[in-house]
């Protein structure tokens, strides 16, 4: 494909180790660095379900692009992070859990353009 088995020898355990990191929940507000790169706490915004917090935090790496674009968004103290999904799949079938996605945004862009 075009990619030094070094370059893939170190990004891909580098990778495998930010995602680990990223989805802790031991690591809480980490100051300064929040405004700079994903933390553990930018990214539990990401996965979150409430209301405000839906729709913020996309990056994987720097979160300087959420600042820039305003999908940044701060954990709350006052607003625990509850995890799960708004319209849930309703299945273990793995085509339907894997593919439920695409179908409902094709569904809704139809919509959309309907009115």
């Amino acid at each position: 494909m075009g990619v030094p088995a070094e370059v893939l020898g170190v990004a891909v355990p580098v990778h495998l180790f930010a995602q680990f990191w990223y989805h802790t929940c031991y690591i809480g507000n980490m100051g300064l660095l929040e405004y700079i790169i994903v933390t553990p706490s930018a990214n539990r915004l990401h996965h979150a379900m409430n209301y405000i917090y839906m729709d913020k935090n996309y990056n994987a790496v720097f979160i300087v692009w959420d600042l820039m674009f305003g999908t940044y968004q701060k954990e709350l103290d006052t607003e625990p992070c509850v995890y799960g999904m708004c319209r849930p799949a309703q299945s273990w079938n793995p085509l339907i859990l894997n593919y439920k996605h695409w179908y409902t945004l094709a569904v809704d862009s139809y919509k959309k353009v309907e009115r």
